[in-house]
């Protein structure tokens, strides 16, 4: 499986020596009031009582874009800790990503490192606005399961990856320049189910070659679930001419812990995740389509239908591995069984315009992606 990578939030930086006032951090129990009503703090409620109090003086200072703080109590782990639960919780923190930190007598000095003036923010603000009315128009009134879907299409078809993009792993570089690498794509999703109330949670790690990447979790109508925008972008699979790919690769939309142990996704070490075990949520169970074994005449009925549908894909996941690679093998092997299904549609569906088709196949999980090609 071809996977677009990107490198993630670097170390920390050298040490800085810089003297600053000294600021105590909030009580740890105060989160900012936006923080409780549209933000997860999936990540702060993990912490321990300093981290979250440094997470609070940390989160005070970027907001005004203090140039430093001193935050006691607190040691660099801790601090590093903070920040890294504070970026994960907030994609909306798009103006800084790195800081500097000098361990001090009581505490940590804190200096961010910022990517735009409070000026820049006001602008770059009104223009995320604007940007907003496009991605999320006409999702009120749909149910979590469908808003949550209509984001990722969304999301996959708004943003060009694009490995060297200046800002590609925030959501600035995502949403206002449309141009990012993973953790872009992830935060602008994150961004948009949290703006609908619902929880995330922003996660880094590797995949199978042990490459970085980033993806995101998400509780939809109760059930918890992973998702990954890059992966999902359907440029990857590069259809032929005249085939119109789906509005994106359903595969990597409401993933579960199998799946990711699967695909080779591994979570940094230090996160504790949620558990996410039912395909509930998943497309395939949604449209009807996650199947316990193959048959050549079910999915001929499936793909009929879809094309009476005005469709042109079928997106399949068999529950056994074993069905789904004898799904590839009847239908694109030696017997050919795709054209023969093909004809037998066209007999019965005129609107069916080619008895041509591509596929995407992703054995790990199971998927299988029907394509029919149009007449050119």
């Amino acid at each position: 499986m071809k996977k677009m990578i990107s490198a993630l939030l670097a170390g920390l930086p050298a040490l800085l020596f810089t003297a600053c006032a000294a600021a105590g951090p909030p009580p740890a129990q105060s989160l900012p009031q936006d923080a409780v009503s549209l933000y997860s703090h999936f990540f702060y409620d993990a912490l321990d009582e300093n981290e979250k109090g440094c997470y609070l003086a940390m989160y005070t200072a970027i907001q005004k874009e203090e140039e430093c703080c001193e935050i006691p109590h607190v040691s660099s782990a801790q601090a590093q800790a903070a920040y890294a639960a504070l970026l994960a919780d907030r994609p909306d923190v798009y103006w800084t990503r790195d800081y500097w930190y000098q361990e001090c007598e009581n505490g940590v000095v804190f200096q961010p490192e910022y990517l735009f003036t409070l000026a820049e923010r006001g602008a770059a603000d009104s223009r995320m606005t604007e940007a907003l009315k496009t991605l999320e128009r006409d999702v009120d009134g749909l149910d979590e399961y469908e808003m949550a879907r209509t984001l990722f299409e969304r999301t996959v078809q708004w943003v060009a990856y694009e490995e060297t993009a200046e800002n590609g792993q925030t959501l600035y570089g995502a949403l206002l320049q449309r141009r990012a690498v993973c953790a872009g794509w992830a935060r602008l999703y994150q961004y948009l189910l949290a703006r609908q109330g619902v929880e995330t949670a922003y996660i880094e790690g590797t995949v199978e070659d042990g490459a970085r990447h980033a993806w995101i979790a998400a509780k939809i109508d109760g059930e918890w679930a992973y998702f990954d925008p890059t992966s999902a972008g359907t440029q990857q699979t590069q259809p032929p001419p005249g085939c119109r790919p789906p509005p994106c690769q359903y595969a990597f939309f409401g993933m579960t812990d199998a799946d990711l142990t699967a695909l080779g996704y591994k979570a940094a070490a230090h996160l504790a995740l949620p558990a996410a075990t039912s395909l509930s949520n998943t497309y395939y169970s949604r449209t009807g389509n996650l199947l316990s074994t193959y048959d050549r005449a079910d999915v001929e009925e499936r793909l009929a239908a879809a094309v009476c549908a005005g469709e042109d894909t079928l997106s399949l996941r068999f529950l056994a591995p074993e069905a789904a690679r004898q799904a590839v093998e009847d239908l694109f092997g030696p017997k050919q069984g795709m054209l023969l299904l093909l004809a037998h549609i066209k007999e019965r569906v005129p609107a069916l315009i080619s008895d041509r088709a591509y596929y995407t196949f992703y054995p790990e999980l199971g998927c299988l992606d029907l394509y029919l090609l149009q007449e050119m």
